[in-house]
């Protein structure tokens, strides 16, 4: 049976255990911790059913205060428990400090001691290993000297014969290149010298017939294409010369052709100038008499316009002379003096019409 199970417990004290239990923590010091905790516990049952007879709506002033009072036991009872936790955790915090120190020392004390036995069970394998590396280092060297592969030749694991073959066979196809080279080199010097032989012989005959052979590769070019260049050079000067002389020829002509339209244009213009002066001489003699038709006519058309004006005027003469009677009779009406205000304004009236015909009269006359 599990130790814990041997206490006396309460519902809490159950709870705790289940805690207790699944934290896998040792027996013994789960049991001493729990213990620790169970006062408080039982101080929260007591105020538990201390808090069960207090009603939750409409409490009297004795109930608020003993609600006050279990608040204030609640909060110093879960105080109390946070400082025994602070307690317990810096306690546990100390000891796992004290764990690494002191299996820090054992740690860097043992490190030590075992490299340099370590050193001693090694020796030989260590001096195996320098011994190859050397090897290899030393067959490097002598590679990267006649240029034979280091990186997918692994001269690492030839045996000293396979590493003397492949040297000497590396050495044997560096002595082959060297003289194909030499060969293609005196192949080469050989050719040079002919083509500068050609060179100089082109050279010469390009002087000779005047070739512009600047961008010309004289040097490279076949005897084929050198030939046909030199060719199309000298057809192409003897047809610019023959333009040239053409272009002479033509110029004189067209010159001479030119004089005489030049010759042609001016009899022209002098005979187009005598007719246009004599034309300009018989248009103003034109304009003169159109000028002299247009005044009389206008003269004959004013007289004319003059004369109706004056027949029009004597028309309208007795016209004018009856309404002027007219406005004089107008004038001449004898308004009548009346005694009541009612009359007079009658008269005033009348006296004010008069005038505006008269006014009208003499107005529209003036038009006539």
């Amino acid at each position: 049976m599990n130790e814990l199970t041997t206490l006396n417990t309460t519902d809490f004290d159950g709870q705790l255990l289940v805690i207790v239990e699944q934290s896998n923590i040792e027996p013994t010091k789960g049991q001493q911790m729990m213990q620790l905790f169970v006062p408080y516990f039982k101080r929260m049952d007591e105020v538990e059913r201390k808090i069960s007879v207090l009603p939750t709506e409409n409490p009297s002033k004795e109930d608020v205060a003993m609600a006050k009072a279990i608040r204030k036991a609640l909060r110093d009872n879960r105080l109390e428990a946070e400082r025994l936790k602070k307690q317990g955790k810096e306690t546990v915090i100390i000891e796992g400090r004290l764990y690494d120190n002191l299996y820090n020392i054992i740690d860097n004390s043992s490190k030590p001691l075992e490299k340099r036995c370590e050193a001693i069970e090694k020796w030989h394998e260590i001096q195996e290993a320098a011994r190859i590396e050397a090897v290899y280092q030393t067959r490097k060297t002598l590679c990267d000297e006649i240029g034979a592969d280091t990186v997918f030749t692994n001269i690492r694991a030839m045996s000293d014969e396979q590493f003397d073959a492949y040297v000497a066979q590396v050495q044997a196809a560096n002595a082959a290149l060297i003289e194909a080279e030499r060969i293609e080199a005196e192949r080469i010097a050989a050719e040079e010298r002919k083509l500068d032989e050609r060179m100089k012989t082109r050279l010469k005959y390009l002087a000779a017939n005047d070739i512009d052979g600047s961008l010309l590769q004289v040097r490279e070019i076949s005897d084929e294409q050198f030939d046909a260049f030199c060719a199309r050079q000298i057809e192409t000067r003897r047809q610019a010369e023959e333009a040239k002389q053409q272009a002479i020829e033509a110029a004189k002509k067209a010159e001479a052709e030119r004089a005489e339209m030049q010759r042609i244009q001016a009899e022209e213009r002098a005979k187009h100038e005598a007719e246009r002066a004599e034309a300009a001489k018989v248009a103003e003699a034109a304009r003169i008499e159109a000028e002299k038709a247009r005044a009389e006519l206008a003269k004959a058309e004013q007289a004319k316009r003059d004369e109706a004006a004056r027949l029009e005027a004597a028309a309208l003469a007795p016209d004018k002379e009856k309404l002027a009677f007219l406005i004089t009779q107008i004038a001449g009406i004898n308004i009548p003096e009346l005694a009541t205000p009612q009359a007079a304004r009658i008269t005033a009236g009348v006296k004010t019409l008069l005038g505006k015909v008269r006014a009208y009269i003499e107005q529209e006359a003036d038009k006539l």
